[in-house]
């Protein structure tokens, strides 16, 4: 995967990215929110649905994944969500609605799973769009005997 931006880009409805770094996809989704304006949620049993770049406003009655994926059908623009978390999320709903979305493809949005690959059903684990994405090492030049290097 180039970037991000590819990710962002995939209209498929369940996507299963598989990081070692789960903060480092977090805070570049983060960025990504705030400098471009997508629409990135993210949802927890805790805090239910809420903008990744603005987490203190949660959307009130979504911490229920069943009402979190109701709200998320009702939005009037494309967003991704972002579930890193087990607790509460309901990999049955999760079929119906790759099921579902294959039958139509007028959904607005996609679901992210960032969850160990071991705690996935198998039968989801097929249907799921998977994305291997590796943090790219930052090459900062130095000195060496009188001259940079990359």
């Amino acid at each position: 995967m180039r970037d991000l931006h590819d990710l962002l880009d995939t209209e498929a409805p369940l996507l299963f990215l598989d990081t070692q770094d789960k903060h480092e996809v977090l805070t570049q989704l983060r960025k990504l929110s705030l400098h471009e304006g997508r629409i990135i949620y993210r949802w927890s049993r805790e805090s239910g649905l809420y903008l990744l770049n603005d987490p203190a406003m949660p959307l009130s009655g979504t911490d229920h994944f069943a009402a979190a994926l109701k709200t998320l059908k009702q939005q009037k623009y494309y967003s991704l969500c972002v579930i890193d978390t087990l607790e509460g999320v309901d990999f049955g709903l999760l079929q119906q609605l790759s099921w579902n979305r294959h039958q139509s493809s007028s959904a607005g949005f996609s679901i992210l799973l960032m969850l160990p690959e071991r705690c996935i059903p198998e039968g989801l684990l097929r249907l799921l769009h998977v994305i291997h994405w590796q943090k790219k090492a930052r090459i900062v030049p130095r000195l060496r005997n009188g001259q940079w290097i990359p």
